[in-house]
C-alpha cells in the first residue's frame, strides 16, 4: 500500500500519521527528546510503519532547527525518500503583514490546512507547548495571531517559582471554587485559559471585520473546548492533515 508520512516536530512530542490518499491509516507520537540518533529513529519510524506499507513520500514540519538532519537522514534510510521540509516556500499561502523570517512553519501548515477545509476566513488555535491564535483571512492570507505560553508551560512554571505549590497536569475540575491546592491551581489554569483565549478571539474577530469560524487543535484541544465559549470545532490533526495537502500539491506540481 503506498502511502505519505506526515511528521509534525514539536517542542515536547513528534506526532506522525500515514495518509493513504486522504484518509489517515495509522498515527502515533515520540518524545522530542527520544528523536536524537539517526538510525534509531529510521528503525523506529519503520517498526511503527509496519512491513506491508512502504511511503512514497514524506512531508515534515518542524520547530526544532538541529533535528532538522536527522530525520532527513531517518526518512533516507528507513524508506528510501527525501522528505519535503514545510517552510514559507513551499506552503502555497499569502503572508499578509508578518514578517517571514519570524513565522513558525507549524502555524503556517495549520493555517493552510484550515483554509483548505473550510475556504471561509477561519481562527486557529493551536494548544500545545505554547498556545498560538492566528487568523486566515477571507482570501486565503495568513494574516498574523497570538502567542501565549501553553497549559504545561503555565503549571511546570508556578511551580518552579514557588516554594510549595505542586507541579500538575492541566484538568479541568468540576467546580470553579477549588478545596485544595491542586483543584485551586488547576481551576486557574483551565478556566483562566479560557477566559485568556476568549478574549483573545474576540478581539481578533473584531479587528477581521468578519466572522471567522474558530477551530481548535494541538494537545490540550480538546481540554480547551470544554470551557471556552467562542471554540466551534476541534480538529486534533489538522496539522498532520495540512502535511498530507502539502506533500499533495508538491507531487502534482512536480508531475505537471
Amino acid at each position: 500500500m503506498k502511502c505519505v508520512l506526515a511528521i509534525d516536530i514539536g517542542n515536547t512530542n513528534v506526532a506522525c500519521a500515514l495518509f493513504s490518499g486522504r484518509r489517515l491509516v495509522k498515527r502515533w507520537s515520540m518524545r522530542t527528546d527520544e528523536c536524537r540518533d539517526m538510525r534509531a529513529l529510521a528503525l523506529r519510524l519503520r517498526a511503527a510503519v509496519g512491513a506491508r506499507r512502504f511511503p512514497e513520500g514524506a512531508c515534515i514540519v518542524n520547530v526544532v532547527p538541529r533535528l532538522d538532519p536527522i530525520f532527513r537522514g531517518a526518512c533516507k534510510v528507513a524508506f528510501g525518500v527525501v522528505p519535503l521540509f514545510a517552510n514559507h516556500n513551499s506552503i502555497p499561502m499569502r503572508i499578509r503583514g508578518y514578517d517571514k523570517k519570524q513565522l513558525g512553519a507549524d502555524r503556517l501548515v495549520a493555517a493552510f490546512a484550515a483554509y483548505q477545509e473550510y475556504r471561509k476566513p477561519v481562527i486557529i488555535i493551536d494548544a500545545g507547548t505554547a498556545i498560538t491564535i492566528d487568523l486566515v483571512s477571507a482570501r486565503g492570507e495568513f494574516a498574523g495571531g497570538v502567542i501565549v505560553p501553553g497549559l504545561s508551560i503555565a503549571a511546570a512554571s508556578l511551580h518552579a517559582m514557588t516554594a510549595k505549590l505542586p507541579l500538575v497536569k492541566p484538568r479541568l475540575t468540576a467546580r470553579a471554587i477549588g478545596r485544595n491546592t491542586r483543584e485551586a491551581i488547576n481551576s486557574g489554569l483551565i478556566r483562566g485559559y479560557a477566559g485568556l483565549v476568549d478574549g483573545i478571539v474576540r478581539s481578533i474577530a473584531r479587528q477581521s471585520h468578519g466572522k471567522p469560524l474558530v477551530i481548535a487543535t494541538g494537545g490540550d484541544a480538546i481540554l480547551l473546548k470544554r470551557s471556552c465559549r467562542t471554540i466551534r470545532r476541534v480538529h486534533p490533526d489538522l496539522i498532520l492533515r495540512g502535511l498530507d495537502l502539502l506533500w499533495e500539491n508538491y507531487a502534482w506540481n512536480e508531475v505537471s
